[in-house]
């Protein structure tokens, strides 16, 4: 199974199933819980707290099997957690991933990271540096950049920092020893569905504030243990974007990013991060690549017997 075809997955780790063609399309929605105040001169003032996305599509002339699957995952006769692989967004992190400055008002942030022998923080006073993409259509260069960024001071060497606190249990001595959290992935996490064997980029944006820092991702086996790492080695200061090839063996569910101190203490910001399938690194965009999710709405027609249509609605959770 190649997950870098480009149509929709879903399904639990391991056993992810294609939506093939639906019909006459796909929804995809961004929903907010936001709180709006209005104060007496008309000024209104949005607290955004956070975004969820909704999936809505028609599977037109199933089969059997096909009707029984999805009617499984909607039933939770198949275990929980299940994930929705979106092709029309190429970033396979978390958002409080990708970009850790907005992480404070996105839930799962930067307060969450877990940190083996440091502390990490958000830095209000050190610019992410710009994203910058020029359109296909016009040829425009387009610039932003997410406000702040975060911050991470390590200790010592091997103090290391995990993306949203993963793990529940650290082996600094043997790290293939440590564990995530349950069913292989936590989805409170950083770690994110891959194709074993398939290939994959990671890009990061870092600022190397002192010391060295070995920056990169460890595999997650299906006894939810950290497995194979790639990295490479961070030491010169500043703002500087990297890039590194992820091929993952093929008993591998998913990733989780890293960062280490080498030789001695080590403190940086983290600007962004990306990493997608294939073998060329592109523009940064801002996650939302595999959230889990959950089937909230399943209905069912038969147009023509034994085929089934089946109005399907899915919930990032």
């Amino acid at each position: 199974m190649m997950l870098d075809i480009p149509m929709y997955w879903i399904g639990p780790l391991g056993g992810l199933m294609p939506i093939a063609c639906p019909e006459p399309g796909l929804t995809n929605s961004l929903v907010f819980k936001a709180a709006e105040n209005q104060a007496l001169n008309g000024r209104i003032t949005r607290d955004l707290q956070g975004v969820r996305r909704e999936w809505s599509f028609t599977e037109a002339y199933l089969d059997p099997d096909d009707v029984a699957f999805f009617e499984s995952l909607a039933t939770h006769v198949i275990k929980p957690p299940f994930r929705i692989v979106d092709p029309l967004r190429k970033n396979r992190l978390l958002p409080s991933v990708a970009a850790p400055s907005r992480a404070s008002y996105l839930s799962n942030g930067y307060d969450s990271w877990f940190v083996y022998g440091g502390t990490t923080y958000p830095d209000r006073s050190t610019d992410t540096p710009y994203v910058e993409y020029t359109t296909e259509g016009d040829q425009r260069t387009v610039r932003y950049r997410p406000s702040n960024c975060l911050r991470v001071r390590l200790n010592s060497d091997g103090s290391t920092v995990f993306t949203n606190g993963m793990l529940r249990h650290w082996d600094s001595a043997n790290p293939t020893n440590s564990e995530v959290y349950l069913d292989a992935i936590d989805p409170r996490g950083g770690g994110l569905i891959v194709d074993g064997g398939e290939q994959y980029v990671l890009s990061l944006t870092v600022n190397v504030i002192s010391g060295t820092v070995e920056a990169g991702v460890y595999g997650v086996d299906q006894s939810a243990h950290l497995s194979s790492s790639t990295s490479v080695t961070l030491s010169t200061t500043g703002w500087q974007t990297t890039t590194m090839d992820v091929i993952m063996p093929s008993s591998e569910l998913g990733v989780t990013p890293y960062f280490r101190a080498v030789g001695g203490a080590a403190e940086f910001c983290v600007g962004y991060m990306q990493l997608e399938a294939g073998n060329v690194a592109t523009s940064w965009e801002p996650g939302f690549g595999v959230p889990e999710c959950d089937i909230v709405q399943f209905n069912l027609a038969s147009p023509r017997y034994p085929l089934t249509t089946a109005q399907i609605k899915v919930k990032e959770l």
